[in-house]
């Protein structure tokens, strides 16, 4: 029976360690291309740290990395979305600009230019990079896929795809891009009021998740006795364990529902 148990535990931890490295690798997908190359250099430093100079065993080695690249790319993957959020907040006084310089003659490549050089970062950095890729000779299609690819929200990819569209079969791109400013502006204001209408559902999620870590810690210093049983036999560290799986699970499953909520 004990064998059992123990290879129960042995095959739950297992799952828990290829939930997080699929977790850790989705995220680290969604990292800009500078900060995946950090990612990869800071593993090397540290494997080269823990096992060539520590000493310390493999399993342990994978074990501290993969505790670092969680902390690590889940701050990196958070300073991520507030860029893009606030890229995404800043599309739309961006494509007014453009407009405002075809509506006075000049080429979009002199409207991404004045985006460039009156509005603050993040959007201002973006177009200047699309400008450099462009004077360096990439074609200005596929400066704007990469642009797309470093901001991959829906309005960017509203904007990139009008804009490639207008440039292959021509049209007023003035007109085109009033459209975009008045679709991207009604989406943001369904959104607010989204966020709003379910305030109250989504922090009852968040309460949801980290409740019965709350309930575990409380009751390690309220009565040891009690939460001992988890650590001190078979069964206590299987149930310990499947749950700890069924919580990350939990929150996995709960998070999906939010963005899925949100998502417009």
């Amino acid at each position: 029976m004990s064998h059992i148990v123990q290879g129960l535990i042995q095959v739950v931890l297992v799952l828990l360690g290829v939930g997080a490295v699929v977790m850790l690798y989705r995220r680290i997908r969604g990292l800009a291309p500078t900060q995946r190359v950090r990612v990869l250099m800071l593993n090397l430093i540290l494997m080269f740290l823990f096992w060539a100079i520590l000493h310390l065993p493999l399993h342990v080695c994978a074990v501290f990395l993969l505790l670092i690249n969680v902390a690590v790319v889940g701050f990196m993957g958070k300073a991520e979305e507030t860029r893009v959020k606030l890229m995404g907040d800043q599309l739309v006084n961006a494509l007014l600009i453009t407009s405002g310089a075809l509506k006075a003659g000049r080429t979009l490549e002199q409207g991404f230019e004045l985006v460039s050089r009156s509005m603050p970062a993040p959007i201002s950095t973006e177009f200047r990079a699309c400008l450099a890729e462009i004077e360096l000779g990439v074609a200005f299609e596929q400066a704007l896929r990469n642009l797309l690819e470093r901001v991959p929200t829906h309005d960017y990819k509203l904007f990139v795809t009008a804009t490639l569209f207008q440039r292959e079969t021509g049209g007023n791109l003035i007109a085109l891009y009033d459209q975009i400013i008045f679709a991207v502006s009604e989406r943001k204001k369904v959104l607010g009021r989204l966020e709003a209408q379910t305030m109250q559902q989504r922090y009852s999620a968040y309460v949801v998740m980290f409740l019965p870590m709350a309930l575990y810690i409380i009751l390690s210093y309220m009565n040891p006795s009690h939460i001992a049983v988890l650590h001190e036999t078979m069964i206590g560290q299987l149930a310990f364990y499947s749950a700890i799986f069924l919580q990350i699970l939990g929150i996995v499953i709960l998070r999906a529902i939010l963005n899925k909520s949100l998502a417009i």
